[in-house]
């Protein structure tokens, strides 16, 4: 089953995972991963100059 995470601002974040077991596989132990998560830069690229309409 897929998981989905919505992150809002820069930071690290801690995703934890475990899986019960059945009568045919043993429980998964818990892992856990760190991530850092940086916000994106705006970059703006102008190739002919200004629009007159914008100017």
């Amino acid at each position: 089953m897929p998981i989905k995470k919505l992150y809002v601002k820069a930071g690290s974040v801690t995703i934890s995972a475990d899986q019960a077991g059945n009568a045919n596989y043993n429980a998964a132990p818990q892992v856990q991963q760190t991530f850092c998560i940086n916000p994106a830069k705006l970059t703006i690229t102008i190739s002919n100059g200004i629009p007159k309409r914008l100017r």
